[in-house]
């Protein structure tokens, strides 16, 4: 299922979603493109309204090439929703070294 912006102001008549291809996003596209396999961005949407720093939306922008704010929010979103390898490796290591450590100097 493409991901899709709006073409127009919600809630007005002739609204449009246009798909947005994955390869659109230079930074976070992985992300957007694993969470779409993973199917969590299938079904209905939800709108989502919140303030956010200046400089963190510019940077943002910058740094992805990113113009629309719903871009940017779901490759945010779509960072967040996965699972990180190093730190499920670092939550079950702990506290625990190898064999072969020696802590004395």
């Amino acid at each position: 299922m493409p991901i899709t912006k709006p073409n127009a102001t919600p809630g007005k008549p002739g609204r449009k979603r246009t798909p947005v291809k994955v390869e659109d996003f230079t930074y976070g596209g992985l992300a957007v493109e694993e969470a779409q396999m993973a199917g969590v961005m299938d079904g209905a949407s939800t709108h989502l309204s919140f303030r956010a720093p200046e400089a963190l939306i510019e940077e943002a922008r910058r740094v992805s090439g990113m113009t629309s704010p719903t871009e940017l929010g779901l490759a945010g979103l779509a960072l967040l929703a996965q699972r990180d390898p190093v730190v499920e490796f670092l939550k079950q290591t702990r506290g625990r070294l190898g064999a072969d450590h020696d802590l004395e100097y």
